[in-house]
């Protein structure tokens, strides 16, 4: 009796269960998706078992309809009764729109990672909603939470709807990469143990797509794709400050005005086999931005306006301009399949999502105080933005190089800091005119035969040829030649110049600007030159020593009156210069007078 009784009971069971396998939910109001907020929109469960598992009956999937301009703007997750909380999708789809029946089961095609927008169908989620499934009572208020982290980008969730039933699928092994399973996550050297550094790098091409010239200063976007193998994450910490002065991280305006920084600390990934960990280490400070709205971090990107220089390192070449925006909000912009070419490697080849080193890894992106750019995406301040400007002043039309630095400050940890820069010609045509300014530098004016002189074009705008005159004879058409001066003399250098793109020619010579020197005998001889000759505020004095001594240097006017009276101890053995300020001196005749090599040398000068 008490066998049938139990079977009995087993079938009401499982006809209680049947009846609760086909049970779906669905709110069909939706609603706004908020700028940079965490929205949840609320769906009554009723009716359910008192419980739910993974192995006979529990959550099934969560599918949504929703239209977005802009899906890697979005988080999106499934709030339980309970109030277990699981991500569905972590800012996935880059550019593209919209999440059209898109459901989230465990027995979904491929993982969210993998799939491109528009979202259609079905998907693995980024965390196994299986989680949910653990005996809790589904029976309540559930909700669906949409975070948009940016500003500017526009959606609205049509509907979502929560299916219920028997067996649920196991939680499928995927190999894609996450902050919590390393188990699909690569190592650069192909090792299991490793950190994952990102590798933000600066799109040439997204500023040169977004250049627009004005008559004084230029309008700039910058891109900055993470062709690394781990997120660039940062995130706030409880210490803000105004000045140097700690202050709540409440407190919103200070003394001066202006918005306290919070301290922020970079989160660094470390995988070992399948297990994931990380370590904080400070990386600068973050700054609430009225005209924005939100969140920048501080010291992240430096733009200006150069001419070019003999030296390898742009940020060296001569200065035209700066911007006054060094900072972003680290957000998922838009990804490297959606701007061919945007995504580079140190050998200039293309990379799109997938040849990253872990594209997609990442937990956090957006506007607040946690931010974050995942592998295979890029960040990107379009022209309109505020703080974009670079004002050089009154130039002439022609070629010139913008050069944009990620990182000047060297504040985040990365894989590569060699690729940070990006130089981009642009051509000017709003500008005073069609005209040229040929100027030059020199490294070094005086030294002994024969000595080496690095010249440096500094010509406006960019030449595309030139003729140097060394004054000795020589020449050469480059334009930083490196110059050796052979004999002894004072040489007078020209430079003549074609600017690049309108052909204007021009001229400087510059006279007397090379000092080159007897070379030092043995014993006791020493070389010393009084230049310039005649002197307008300055007097220099260039001296050789054969070995460490000291040296006095006296200053005489016509009457003999003593008005300049120094000692350089223990010099060095070598070449030497001394700069005399005289700027407050009448003009007239003076005698200076050096105590060098055990006797006095005196000097007539002229200050003009």
């Amino acid at each position: 009796m008490k066998f049938y009784k139990l079977i009995i009971r087993c079938f009401f069971y499982f006809l209680i269960v049947k009846s609760a396998s086909a049970q779906s939910f669905t709110n069909n109001t939706g609603g706004i998706i908020s700028d940079n907020t965490l929205t949840y929109y609320p769906l009554m469960v009723s009716g359910m078992p008192v419980a739910i598992d993974s192995v006979n009956f529990g959550l099934l999937s969560v599918c949504v309809n929703i239209n977005h301009n802009f899906d890697a703007n979005l988080d999106i997750y499934i709030r339980s009764a309970a109030g277990t909380i699981i991500k569905l999708v972590n800012n996935r789809g880059g550019s593209g729109k919209n999440f059209i029946n898109t459901c989230f089961k465990e027995d979904g095609v491929i993982p969210v990672g993998q799939g491109l927008a528009p979202f259609t169908g079905s998907f693995i989620p980024e965390e196994t909603i299986n989680g949910i499934n653990n005996g809790q009572n589904p029976n309540g208020v559930w909700s669906l939470g949409i975070h948009d982290e940016l500003p500017f980008n526009t959606g609205t969730l049509l509907s979502f709807t929560i299916t219920f039933g028997p067996n649920p699928p196991k939680t499928p092994e995927t190999s894609i990469c996450t902050v919590t399973n390393g188990k699909g996550c690569k190592c650069p050297d192909g090792s299991q143990n490793c950190d994952l550094l990102p590798d933000i790098t600066n799109s040439e091409k997204i500023i040169d797509q977004n250049f627009i010239e004005f008559n004084g200063y230029v309008r700039i976007g910058v891109g900055t794709p993470n062709i690394g193998y781990g997120p660039v994450e940062i995130r706030g910490t409880p210490n803000c400050f105004c000045d140097s002065v700690k202050v709540p991280c409440s407190t919103t305006i200070c003394p001066n005005g202006s918005n306290p920084k919070q301290e922020v600390v970079q989160r660094i990934y470390h995988k070992d086999s399948s297990r994931i960990t990380f370590t904080d280490k400070p990386a600068g400070y973050m700054l609430y931005h009225p005209a924005h709205g939100h969140v920048h971090l501080d010291d992240y990107n430096l733009n200006s306006m150069r001419l070019h220089g003999p030296d390898v390192n742009p940020l060296t070449w001569p200065l035209l301009g700066t911007d006054k925006k060094v900072s972003f909000c680290l957000v998922n912009l838009s990804d490297c399949n959606a701007i061919p070419g945007a995504c580079k490697d140190k050998n200039g080849n293309t990379l799109l999502f997938n040849n990253t080193g872990n594209p997609g890894m990442g937990a956090v992106s957006g506007c607040g105080t946690e931010q974050g750019i995942y592998p295979g995406y890029i960040d990107i301040y379009y022209p309109g933005y505020e703080g974009q400007d670079i004002f050089f002043g009154n130039i002439c039309n022609g070629w010139y190089n913008i050069v944009s630095v990620t990182d000047p400050k060297n504040l985040l940890v990365e894989s590569d800091k060699t690729n940070n820069i990006a130089v981009v010609p642009v051509y000017l045509s709003l500008q005073k005119g069609d005209c040229c300014e040929t100027e030059f530098a020199a490294d070094t004016l005086i030294g002994t035969a024969p000595f080496s002189v690095q010249f440096a074009d500094k010509s406006m705008p960019l030449s595309s040829k030139w003729y140097w005159d060394f004054g000795d004879g020589d020449t050469a058409n480059i334009a930083h030649p490196l110059h050796e001066y052979k004999k002894p003399g004072i040489y007078n250098v020209t430079l003549k110049t074609t600017a690049k793109g309108t052909n204007c020619v021009g001229a400087n010579t510059k006279n007397k600007l090379i000092t080159v020197l007897p070379k030092t005998g043995a014993g006791n001889t020493y070389n010393v030159v009084v230049y310039p000759v005649p002197f307008i505020s300055t007097i220099k004095i260039y001296y050789e020593l054969l070995q460490s001594q000291s040296i006095i240097i006296k200053l005489y006017d016509a009457a003999g009156r003593e008005l300049i009276n120094t000692t350089r101890k223990d010099n060095l053995a070598g070449p030497h210069i001394e700069v005399l300020q005289a700027i407050n001196l009448a003009k007239g005749v003076y005698f200076l007078r050096i105590y060098i090599g055990n006797e006095w040398r005196t000097f007539k000068v002229v200050k003009q």
